[in-house]
């Protein structure tokens, strides 16, 4: 219940015994074991355990596993000499019945240590548990946040996830990364119209999305909160199947997907996401990225917002140095999700190009149904005629689902009309947006991705 970590475990942990700290050997994975790492969690601190060669059923020399000289090379030069020599900080753990019986538990620290003071100049000292949990997130800060791996596949960490819990196939196979207004809803709700794609269930704080791998507060509410949300898919397997790990890279029949606009232009995202579904496949949405600027701007405005009722977007736009702070705030939101190049090449760094797929904005609004037909492709789900599942509407004039005959069209915040953008407020966004928009042309074209209309007039003006 360490890792994966087990909710009620903690609680108890915290709320019952007051444990501050613990430790695992399975953060990231058991081997090798040099790549074992730490995290807290719930305010509970986790330091990463090596192996000492003694375990529940060791406990009687002449019964060792391999002859009790195998104990021995492990301590005199071997795993636990050499744990100790590239680990400042290490953590053993032993049993009860090792003190006991032949005492192999005493047997073990006096000869380690012994040897290490023997053969080494290296300075031993002890400490509590606890002081060595502080000790060890003091020299290693970057571990303190966890990163959330899949228990499917990881036999070892199947086994150790408490039953109630083992909803393998039902983490997402596809994200909706954004960025924020470029149509992302009106893409999810196209694309759940196919009847093997299912998606997340709305969250109480955030409505559609769940913003787990963008927002830290909803990403350390654990794996178990995430894939609450999500929904039981039932598949056909067996137990021993369910354990093989292949079975976890193969083709799947229904997908699962979860659309958060906030993904794409965050920094910890791409990690977050490959950490815990190495294999997810992710969708972007291209527009012009001073069209969504402006969109940015006017959708702020629209909600009333304190800065953006009180500055103009070409004042707002214009100023590379703000000292107002919401102001600052305002632009930086404004400009930042459309260096696209910047975030895809963030996303590239830790998934194949033919993971990512780059719909056009702008089609997306214009023809969808073909922006469907390669949404449908790239996926690798059975193709559908979309022709009769998206229709126009003629009073609010974009294309809308389709649903028991009736047109379900997005609501009032959606599609808004906006007055013209200020010319010079234009001009310097172009400027702006050109080196950015040059990076990407070339990115696009590594990847076999069109260019946008709008990137070609960029780039040509």
């Amino acid at each position: 219940g360490v890792y994966p970590v087990h909710e009620p475990l903690y609680a108890a942990w915290r709320e019952v015994w007051g444990v501050k700290a613990t430790s695992t050997e399975e953060y990231m994975h058991l081997k090798p074991g040099y790549k074992r790492r730490g995290f807290i969690y719930r305010d509970i601190k986790v330091v990463p355990r090596q192996t000492c060669g003694l375990f529940t059923h060791t406990f009687k020399r002449s019964e060792y596993p391999g002859g009790f000289h195998r104990l021995q090379e492990n301590v005199l030069g071997g795993e636990m000499f050499e744990s100790i020599l590239h680990n400042v900080i290490c953590i053993f753990m032993t049993h009860v019945s090792n003190y006991g019986h032949d005492r192999l538990g005493n047997y073990v620290a006096k000869a380690a240590v012994e040897y290490v003071q023997r053969w080494t100049n290296l300075q031993l000292s002890y400490v509590a548990p606890h002081v060595a949990a502080e000790e060890y997130f003091l020299l290693y800060a970057e571990e303190v946040a966890p990163f959330w791996q899949d228990p499917c596949r990881d036999p070892r960490h199947y086994a150790i996830w408490s039953d109630e819990r083992r909803r393998c196939f039902n983490l997402p196979n596809a994200l909706i990364v954004g960025p924020q207004k470029t149509g992302t809803t009106a893409l999810l709700n196209f694309m759940t119209l196919h009847p093997k794609i299912s998606r997340n269930h709305n969250t109480a704080r955030h409505f559609e999305e769940m913003q787990f791998f963008s927002n830290d507060q909803n990403y350390l509410n654990g794996l178990d909160w995430y894939m609450r949300h999500m929904p039981m898919i039932h598949v056909e397997r067996n137990r021993t199947i369910t354990y093989n790990v292949s079975t976890l890279i193969t083709k799947p029949s229904h997908f699962i997907v979860e659309k958060s606009a906030t993904y794409f232009d965050s920094y910890l995202a791409p990690l977050r996401a490959w950490r815990l579904m190495p294999s997810v496949k992710v969708i972007a949405i291209l527009v012009d990225p001073i069209k969504r600027a402006y969109s940015w701007y006017q959708h702020q405005l629209a909600h009333k917002d304190d800065v953006a009722t009180r500055v103009t977007f070409k004042s707002l736009v214009g100023r590379k140095h703000n000292r107002h702070h919401g102001r600052a705030s305002l632009r930086s939101r404004c400009l930042y999700p459309g260096q696209y190049s910047t975030h895809l090449k963030r996303w590239l760094a830790f998934l194949t190009p033919s993971q990512i797929h780059i719909v056009d904005g702008d089609q997306l609004v214009t023809d969808p149904v073909t922006v469907m037909d390669g949404v449908q492709k790239f996926l690798g789900v059975k193709h559908i005629d979309y022709t009769k599942l998206i229709k126009k509407s003629e009073t609010k004039g974009f294309f809308c689902p389709v649903v028991l005959g009736k047109l379900q069209c997005l609501g009032q915040g959606k599609g808004r009309k906006y007055p013209s953008m200020d010319a010079a407020a234009k001009s310097a966004l172009e400027k702006f947006f050109l080196p950015f928009n040059r990076q990407l042309a070339i990115m696009l074209q590594s990847m076999n991705v069109p260019h946008p209309r709008w990137l070609k007039a960029s780039i040509r003006a």
